[in-house]
């Protein structure tokens, strides 16, 4: 890590910690493994928490004037870096929030201290913070759960109403068309006459019937 300024010992906000006199980022009194130029753009939001620091102030805190470098990529990268550190999605940002072709600002609430650690650390209200953003997301999920299972209601109504509405046809009653007391199969129309097969003397033969009844033709 690169010289630190020590006129604040520390920033506490949720769960994390940095030690500016250590260089280090804490959660829960863990350290977190971060990289010198992440911990540098956290140092500087942290400084001007809940006021947008631009990306031209990000590169001259990063890079001398001097330095030719991809300061987009390089400062992407680097942020992307930090958000994995603190575990802040930039859709859903807890922390830092980014600013379109503009910068980021620091939203979190902020508490110095001085001279922390783990072991003597008061409770304070980041434990509340932490535990009202989890409740949050938890009632975030519940809230998408209860719409899938409205929606999943809503589409099974929907089929029961129309399975309801147009139910299946059914045999109310029926009519002797022949009176030779063969089995038929085969069966077949032409809407003025039936087609069927039926055995003779054990043998299958092709019959036919008006529709309306009466002799079996063949």
């Amino acid at each position: 890590m690169s010289s630190l300024p020590h006129t604040r010992p520390a920033y506490r906000f949720s769960v994390f910690e940095v030690d500016l006199r250590g260089g280090e980022l804490r959660r829960n009194g863990v350290r977190v493994k971060i990289q010198d130029q992440p911990f540098q753009i956290l140092l500087k939001l942290l400084e001007h928490a809940g006021d947008l620091v631009t990306r031209e102030e990000l590169r001259s805190t990063l890079w001398p004037s001097d330095t030719f470098v991809d300061f987009d990529n390089g400062l992407n990268m680097a942020m992307k870096r930090l958000r994995e550190a603190l575990s802040d999605p930039a859709d859903r940002p807890m922390f830092i929030q980014t600013v379109p072709r503009r910068g980021y600002r620091f939203i979190a609430p902020l508490t110095e201290g001085g001279n922390l650690s783990a072991t003597d650390a008061p409770p304070s209200t980041q434990a509340n913070e932490f535990a009202i953003s989890v409740k949050a997301r938890t009632s975030r999920r519940k809230f998408a759960f209860a719409i899938a299972i409205l929606l999943v209601t809503g589409i099974f109504l929907i089929l029961l109403r129309r399975t309801v509405g147009n139910p299946l046809p059914r045999v109310v009653e029926s009519h002797a068309l022949t009176n030779d007391g063969l089995p038929k199969h085969s069966l077949t129309s032409d809407g003025a006459r039936l087609y069927f097969v039926r055995k003779v003397a054990g043998k299958p033969l092709l019959s036919e019937i008006s529709v309306q009844g009466g002799d079996v033709l063949r």
